[in-house]
């Protein structure tokens, strides 16, 4: 598990597929992790919050919690 992640997101296990996905969720390159808006997994911007949690809904990871 990542140290940036508390659950475990559902990610491709091949290299090349999990390429492609970050390609496709983040077509620019941008950066991505803890203060981005984008996931540190999956490249996505799609994330939800609340006032206790945040994560990703592209690919399930829970990011971050009190």
């Amino acid at each position: 598990m990542s140290v940036f992640s508390f659950m475990p997101p559902s990610l491709p296990e091949d290299p090349a597929e999990l390429a492609a996905l970050r390609q496709r969720n983040n077509p620019a390159g941008e950066p991505c992790g803890p203060f981005t808006g984008r996931c540190i997994h999956c490249g996505s911007a799609d994330l939800w919050d609340d006032n206790l949690a945040y994560g990703c809904n592209a690919c399930g990871a829970l990011l971050g919690s009190n």
